[in-house]
């Protein structure tokens, strides 16, 4: 397996740190441009700063579970979503009467969760 070496090195340890590109990019002195196209290129580089983004996210999470334990109603009600959405998570039900042969009703039930984005890239 390949080893990232020179700015590749500080861009993946300050995107760990803080979860954004521009902040990693400004700490290894590169540009974007050049992150993205050595992720595209770089298949080791690609799995580092995926993986540095999930460490980020995280420590954003253990951080926020331990203000919503403290002090932040807001907070536990949005971590109760994302980790149990089928209980917690909103929820939406809606029908419709639709004609259909000689007149006859069809029934349509539409159940929505919430979460419109069918990808698991986040």
């Amino acid at each position: 397996m390949a080893v990232l070496n020179g700015w590749k090195i500080k861009f993946a340890e300050a995107l760990r740190k803080s979860g954004n590109v521009r902040a990693a990019c400004h700490a290894a002195g590169i540009k974007r441009d050049t992150a993205y196209k050595a992720r595209a290129k770089f298949p080791t580089f690609r799995t580092e700063w995926d993986n540095a983004l999930a460490d980020a996210v995280d420590i954003l999470e253990m951080t926020a579970w331990k203000r919503a334990q403290e002090y932040s109603d807001g907070l536990i009600k949005f971590l109760l979503k994302a980790h149990r959405r089928s209980l917690y998570g909103d929820h939406m039900r809606q029908s419709m009467e639709i004609s259909g042969r000689d007149g006859a009703a069809i029934e349509l039930v539409v159940n929505w969760d919430g979460d419109d984005d069918n990808s698991a890239d986040n």
